[in-house]
């Protein structure tokens, strides 16, 4: 059996310029661009974005846009996609959150769980045992949520 996982991409220098003002109510499309912010995010190739502020000429809403793959949060798509795959293969919501934590991009259990929720709210019938139907391999099964491994201690 192969997987095949695309995970969002993260690209910090490609950031859309807003076309509607976010705020409830405004239908404004013309924009002044206000100043650009550092952003520190958590992602495997870069720690730090750069963001626009940006300010509605109709009502005065001053807003952030973030660069492609970034969201409010300090989590980047792709990080989340990954806890998503995580979760999918099998991992609970507690190993997937100490597994990211080794690679020093911590998601507490709750945002996993979050994360995962609202990625099957996108995918709405779609479920873990629909999709790996039929797939039968026997496996070493383990229950990583409390075991710590310091490689640095490991002699051989």
């Amino acid at each position: 059996m192969r997987l095949l996982f695309v995970l969002p991409k993260v690209e910090p220098e490609k950031i859309p310029p807003p076309t509607v003002c976010p705020r409830p109510g405004c239908n404004g499309r013309h924009f002044q661009w206000f100043q650009a912010v550092t952003k520190r995010v958590r992602d495997p190739h870069c720690s730090e974005v750069k963001a626009y502020r940006y300010r509605c000429l109709r009502c005065g809403h001053l807003f952030r846009v973030d660069p492609a793959g970034i969201s409010r949060d300090h989590l980047s798509q792709r990080v989340k996609g990954l806890a998503v795959v995580l979760y999918l293969l099998g991992l609970r919501d507690g190993a997937v959150s100490l597994l990211l934590e080794a690679l020093e991009w911590f998601m507490s259990k709750t945002l996993v769980y979050r994360t995962v929720q609202e990625a099957a709210r996108r995918v709405p019938e779609r479920k873990r045992k629909e999709v790996f139907e039929g797939i039968r391999i026997p496996a070493i099964g383990s229950d990583v949520t409390s075991v710590k491994v310091c490689i640095d201690q490991i002699h051989g």
